[in-house]
């Protein structure tokens, strides 16, 4: 034996019937393969999709209530101002203080 090359015979033989069945279901096990890939895909991107929505619109209504809530905020805060800066209220201010409006003498007179 040393030397020599022993053929290998394999025991099953295929016939040509048995190699077109073979060939039929294995393309329609790739069919079958693709088609529930093609749907993992498909359900996955509807997912991604669902979430990304939901994301979104908790964003929108986050920023919608944040919007309320700050045009409140600013026409208080007008509303303060305006009372604030109010000629009768700083009148009054200044009287509290010991302020006066300047009369003609308190003007300095720069001559050329």
């Amino acid at each position: 034996m040393a030397n020599k090359i022993l053929p290998y015979k394999s025991s099953i033989s295929i016939s040509y019937s048995n190699k077109r069945k073979f060939i039929a279901h294995l393309k329609e096990y790739i069919v079958e393969f693709i088609e529930n890939l093609l749907i993992l895909i498909l359900s996955l991107l509807i997912l991604c999709l669902t979430g990304i929505t939901g994301y979104k619109s908790y964003k929108f209504y986050k920023i919608k209530t944040l919007k309320s809530a700050l045009s409140e905020e600013n026409k208080i805060l007008k509303q303060k101002y305006t009372y604030l800066t109010s000629r009768e209220i700083l009148w009054k201010k200044a009287k509290k203080l010991g302020l006066r409006p300047p009369t003609y003498s308190d003007y300095l007179k720069l001559i050329k």
